[in-house]
Formats: C-alpha cells, structure tokens, sequence
C-alpha cells in the first residue's frame, strides 16, 4: 500500500492560481462573446437601414417618374393635381410631395383600347354613363378615374361598380378614340399618393395615403412604407429661363410655377430603429440639403444615415 505521506491534493495557492488561470480566460471569451455580439448588431442594424433606404427611394422615384401620366394625350385634366409639395408639414420640419397619375399597371382597372377609329367606334362613346370593362382591379364606389385619348383627356367619379361594368358620374364630355392611333382610347383609375414623415411606433416612418396635399397629416387611414424614416426634404429643379437646364433647386414654396420643374430631389435620413446602449450616443447635426436649415436629433443611441436622390420629371403640365 502506498504511503500515507505520498497522498496529497491541490494546496490552497495552487487552486488560487488555477481559478485566477481559468477567471483569465472566462474574461476574454466573454470579451470575445459580447464583441462579436456587438458587431452583429451593427452589421444587422446598418443592413437594414441599407434595406429600408433603398426600398423608401425606389418607391418615391417611381410615383414621381410617373406623375403627370394622364394617358396619350399628356394633358393634366381640369381639377387634377399631378404633383404638388408642402414646405416642413411634415414631422421634424420635413416635407411632404404629392403625385398623381393614371394607374398603367397590367392588372389595374381599364376599359380595353380601341382600336385605331377607321376600323372600329372606340367603346368611350360621347353621352354613356355605364362602361364595360376588361379589368376591374382595384376600383371602387367613389374613386376618380380618367378617361383619355391622344386629343384630351377628363376626370370623372364612379358611381357604382360591378365585376363587369363601371357607372360614371355623369355622361362622357366627348367621344374618346385613337385619334388614328394604334393606341391611346382608355379609361383608367387616377391613383394618388401623398407622401409624408409621422410619428410611428418605433418612433419615425414614412407614410402615404391619397388625401390631397393640404389635408391634415393623420396617420391612421394611411399605409406605413417604412420604419425609422426621421426626416424628408424635397426640392424641386427649376429652369428659370426656358433653356432646358436646371438653374436653382428651390423647395415647394419658392418655386415660381411647377410647368418649370425639370427635376425634383428627395433626401432622406434613416435611423437604426434599435437603440443600443453600447454605442456612443449621436450628437451630430445633420444638414439634409444645402437649402435647408440643420437637423438636430435627440442624443440618442441609435445610427442614421441619409439618402439622396434625384429624380427627372418625363411627363409635362404639372401643377402645384
């Protein structure tokens, strides 16, 4: 049998070392842990904000490439506004746009065309109240649509609709054709929409809804595009001297007439949404356009970037 005196454990100072050994080492992976838990919160935060920045742009670019599209004839109809914008509205002094035009889209409502007038009487016929339509889409009781062709084009309300038919308000003005064309008698939805920041959940989102520009800002019957959207200024390109270039960007309340806008820019600023508390809080101030004043938001901890845009108006007659 082994001798009694051969028999020892771990003394005191040798479990000391051990646990200060394995405390040591227990440290740096929880460093490790929270550092690499931190730098995926900043890469998920920062992909988002990326995400939604580009989604809020895209959205906006194509309501305004459309807007002032009234069909063939490219005029904007007595009582529609096409584009139109109010200076600081919006939450945070942002600006709010408006754009209007008639809904192209393959599955929107639409009386078919006609086909060129010698070869067949277009299906708008001067006097009629009641219309068969093709596709009826998103159309209902109350709604504006457009009836156009390559001469002119009129704005009428819907009085009653069924899967089949539509029922106008009063009696077509005129007697809509191709004008010879192989395109352009139609009768579509005027779909508008009004954009503008509001206070949301999660703090800031954009917003849109298709009330007209003067209207309150409520966002209860309005459609939520995108979270953490804090601030929004429009400025509209303007060609002061008919030369077809832009000579000065103005916001919606300095320009002279909107027929001389050849461009319209949009600046966003994003936020993170999430607030981490490891961060450094944001004390900068940003200046979103050069004609705006500075904005200042909370000292916060969240992460914002901005975003710009410049988008060329293709269609003409707007109004403001």
């Amino acid at each position: 049998m082994r001798n009694k005196k051969q028999i020892r454990g771990f003394s005191l100072i040798e479990l000391m070392v051990a646990l200060s050994i394995s405390l040591v080492l227990m440290l740096g992976v929880t460093n490790i842990m929270i550092s690499t838990k931190r730098s995926y919160n900043v890469q998920n935060d920062m992909g988002l904000l990326l995400e939604n920045g580009r989604f809020a742009i895209e959205i906006i670019n194509n309501d305004l490439r459309m807007a002032g599209f009234f069909g063939c004839s490219g005029q904007t109809p007595a009582g529609v506004i096409s584009l139109a914008g109010a200076d600081n509205n919006g939450a945070n002094g942002s600006d709010v746009i408006l754009a209007s035009f008639v809904d192209a889209n393959q599955n929107a409502f639409s009386v078919e065309h006609a086909p060129p007038t010698p070869l067949n009487a277009s299906p708008l016929q001067q006097g009629q109240t009641t219309l068969t339509v093709t596709t009826r889409g998103e159309l209902y009781v109350g709604d504006t649509v457009i009836a156009s062709d390559c001469g002119s084009s009129t704005s009428y309300t819907v009085n009653a609709v069924t899967d089949t038919t539509v029922t106008l308000n009063t009696g077509l003005d005129k007697t809509y054709d191709n004008n010879t064309q192989s395109y352009g008698a139609q009768l579509r939805r005027l779909v508008t929409h009004r954009y503008f920041i509001a206070s949301s959940t999660n703090g800031f989102s954009l917003f849109r809804d298709n009330n007209p520009i003067g209207d309150p800002l409520d966002t209860t019957n309005a459609e939520e595009l995108v979270e953490g959207v804090e601030n929004m200024q429009i400025r509209y390109g303007e060609d002061t001297n008919g030369d077809g270039v832009i000579d000065q960007y103005l916001n919606s309340d300095n320009v002279t007439t909107m027929q001389n806008v050849l461009a319209i820019r949009v600046t966003l600023l994003l936020n993170t949404i999430t607030e981490r508390s490891d961060r450094e809080a944001d004390t900068d101030t940003y200046i979103l356009d050069p004609e705006s004043s500075a904005y200042d938001p909370p000292d916060d901890h969240l992460r914002r970037t901005t975003f710009t845009t410049t988008v060329k108006l293709r269609n003409i007659n707007n109004t403001l």
